[in-house]
């Protein structure tokens, strides 16, 4: 795909980003609409988990450590509601039982390949 058609289907694409730091996700969702045609934030994953069942989003990208509900438990519940959803996990931390649980709500290919 060229970077003009890229462009053109991305602006096409409704992105929710969910990161309890206020600084970060008016940044990041600031930099993401340069991108995107639609970004909807959300400040935790029950926020998040409540705009992902209002909307469609193409992508959903996520903090993993937040307050309220944290984005390991909000994935568990976007993927109830539509297991095929891309979600993009993002995280400062580098704790081993973050990923592990992460591990279990990634398509079996996706483990699979990662093992290799």
């Amino acid at each position: 795909m060229q970077v003009k058609e890229l462009e053109k289907y991305a602006k096409k694409l409704c992105v929710l980003y969910v990161e309890d730091e206020d600084p970060v996700r008016f940044e990041m969702a600031d930099y993401l609409s340069d991108f995107f045609g639609q970004v909807e934030t959300a400040k935790n994953g029950l926020e998040g988990l409540s705009k992902y069942r209002l909307n469609t989003h193409d992508i959903v990208m996520s903090d993993i450590k937040m307050p309220v509900m944290d984005g390991i438990n909000m994935v568990k519940e976007i993927k109830k509601l539509n297991n095929e959803q891309c979600i993009i996990v993002i995280s400062a931390y580098s704790e081993s039982e973050y990923l592990i649980k992460l591990m279990g709500l990634l398509p079996i290919e996706w483990v699979k390949m990662s093992q290799n």
